[in-house]
């Protein structure tokens, strides 16, 4: 999951230098979901539950956050199915402006960027 959330990222990266913004939070949204399950597996050492709530992960693996962070994972959420159903898919690629898109893609990579931390800081613990 660790390793594949890297690849996820990349691509959200390559997707928001192509101005393909809807596309580019799905992919956000993937590589977090990826990594906080990684997360999730190493600090409980269960298997996490098979959702794409982002907020239901951090609930099973009583990961403290704040107001905050849970507001955006609450945003970042809804990418995922907002970019799969034809419903709400329209509304979305409305939504998805180059200011609004890309608010999100740093927001999304600060969420990134602390997870990655908080499994190299689980890392470090294995090697004792």
């Amino acid at each position: 999951m660790f390793k594949t959330s890297k690849e996820e990222w990349q691509a959200a990266e390559y997707l928001l230098a192509g101005k393909k913004y809807a596309p580019c939070l799905f992919f956000c949204h993937l590589a977090i979901e990826k990594i906080l399950k990684a997360v999730v597996a190493k600090q409980t050492q269960k298997l996490p539950p098979p959702t794409h709530n982002l907020l239901e992960l951090i609930r099973f693996g009583n990961i403290k956050i704040s107001s905050r962070k849970w507001e955006l994972l609450e945003t970042i959420s809804r990418f995922n199915l907002d970019t799969r159903y034809a419903a709400e898919k329209q509304a979305f690629y409305f939504l998805c402006t180059t200011e609004y898109s890309t608010h999100y893609f740093i927001e999304s990579k600060k969420i990134y960027s602390w997870l990655s931390s908080r499994m190299k800081y689980h890392k470090r613990f294995d090697r004792k």
